[in-house]
């Protein structure tokens, strides 16, 4: 049995819906594609149509840049998603559209990984390199922990997507202590570390993402004042958080995003004033940010 018609097993739609983003593309690019895409599946009694109403499955193609696509492929039997960018930079123009074609084959197989044939058919063509997406980005975030002290700084990262459904992000962070008062002094301070984190979409549409992280994120904290009694206090402080962040793709491959997440502090510290103490980087924490991303 082969793997589209598997793919349909138990739906009554018999097409796939091809949509394409603003582009810009070649002329005739998009015709050629969904001609090579239904060759490639007509043996499996299917049709390739521009209209999503029914389809047994979506299949999404935006430009990043003139060699880089990004491909999107939804089943609607399951809503599972799957996605991959594809690099024509190396694939001769005459072929770009049968890699094209193949690679959203790849994916409708990838949907139903244990059912896909011993022996796909293989068409000849060159094949296109495929390069996992990344992503650079900036953000702005408050620690507030209810030990009564709080951060509020900002981070760069990097992240880049392991598998369609698993990022792995990692960034560096700089925050200032929100100071600290009492009767009988103040605390001011620094913190600078750096994070990783894993992440897994929730939520997924052409333009619109929620995912849920894990972040772990370890930052040396640099506090002067009273506190200090005169002299300058460095200790570290760890901080595990699970969040939410909520990404709107306004350009092919740029996002705003916002977070929240709670989490505790495994390792942290308690700041006084003289022999008062005037808040703590301890106990749970709450987080929310705001960030920017850009794809490449």
């Amino acid at each position: 049995m082969s793997v589209l018609v598997w793919l349909l097993l138990g739906a009554d739609a018999q097409f796939v819906c091809l949509q394409f983003g603003l582009g810009p593309w070649p002329e005739g690019f998009e015709r050629d594609v969904q001609s090579e895409l239904s060759d490639g599946v007509r043996n499996d009694d299917l049709d390739v149509r521009t209209s999503c109403a029914g389809a047994a499955a979506s299949v999404r193609i935006e430009s990043r840049t003139p060699s880089l696509l990004a491909i999107d492929v939804e089943d609607a039997l399951t809503t599972r998603r799957s996605g991959r960018d594809l690099s024509l930079q190396d694939v001769p123009e005459a072929q770009r559209t049968a890699a094209v074609a193949i690679a959203v084959e790849e994916l409708l197989r990838a949907q139903r990984v244990a059912k896909q044939p011993a022996s796909p058919p293989v068409r000849q063509t060159e094949p296109a390199a495929v390069v996992r997406r990344e992503r650079l980005g900036a953000n702005a975030e408050l620690l507030a922990f209810t030990g009564g002290a709080s951060l509020l700084g900002g981070s760069v990262g990097y992240a880049i997507d392991l598998h369609p459904r698993l990022a792995f992000e990692a960034h560096l962070l700089a925050h200032a202590l929100l100071p600290l008062r009492a009767s009988n002094g103040r605390i001011d301070g620094l913190a600078i570390g750096a994070s990783v984190a894993l992440s897994t979409p929730l939520v997924q549409t052409r333009s619109f993402e929620v995912r849920t992280s894990a972040t772990a994120a370890c930052e040396a904290l640099i506090a002067w004042g009273t506190g200090a009694q005169g002299r300058t206090l460095m200790r570290p402080i760890v901080v595990l958080t699970a969040a939410l962040q909520a990404h709107w793709r306004f350009h092919a491959n740029m996002a705003l995003n916002a977070t929240a997440g709670v989490g505790g502090v495994p390792l942290g510290v308690t700041l006084a004033a003289g022999t008062r103490d005037v808040g703590s980087l301890s106990g749970a924490v709450l987080r929310a940010g705001l960030g920017f991303e850009a794809g490449f």
